[in-house]
C-alpha cells in the first residue's frame, strides 16, 4: 500500500501546512489562533495516525472513520478560502494578500490530494480480507 502511504505523507504535509496558514497577521498569533494550531497540528496527527492504523489492522469502521474525517477536512478547507474572501478587506496589506494567494494554492494541492488519497484509501478498504495483512507482517 505504498501509494496509500505516498498519500498520506502528501496530504499531511498539505495539511500542517493549511494549519499554519490560518494565521493572518504574520508573527502576532492570539489566542485563538494558538487554539486553532494547537487543535490542528493534533488533529493532523491523529488522523494519519488513524489512516496508518486502519490500513495495518484492516479494519473497515476505522477506515470509514479515516474518510469521513479526510472528507471533513475538505470542507474546512473550503470554509477557510470562502471566509478569506468574506474578509478581503483584511488581507489587503501586501503581505497577508501574498498568504492569502499562497493559502489557495496549498488548498488547491491540498484538495486534489485529498480526493486521490480518498480513492486510494477506498481501493485498499476494498481489499481488506484478501492477503494484504499477511504482507505487512
Amino acid at each position: 500500500s505504498l501509494s496509500l502511504t505516498l498519500c498520506l505523507s502528501v496530504s499531511l504535509f498539505s495539511q500542517v501546512s493549511l494549519v499554519i496558514l490560518v494565521l493572518r497577521k504574520g508573527s502576532t498569533v492570539n489566542a485563538l489562533e494558538i487554539s486553532i494550531l494547537s487543535i490542528g497540528l493534533l488533529f493532523c496527527f491523529f488522523w494519519a495516525m488513524l489512516g496508518f492504523y486502519a490500513v495495518r489492522k484492516e479494519s473497515n469502521n476505522l477506515m470509514y472513520l479515516f474518510n469521513v474525517l479526510s472528507l471533513l477536512e475538505i470542507v474546512y478547507i473550503i470554509f477557510k478560502c470562502v471566509n478569506i474572501v468574506e474578509h478581503w478587506s483584511e488581507y489587503k496589506t501586501d503581505h497577508v494578500e501574498k498568504l492569502a494567494y499562497t493559502l489557495y494554492c496549498v488548498a488547491a494541492l491540498a484538495i486534489v490530494v485529498r480526493g486521490i488519497l480518498l480513492y486510494v484509501a477506498e481501493t485498499v478498504r476494498r481489499d481488506f480480507g484478501h492477503g494484504l495483512q499477511e504482507h505487512l507482517g
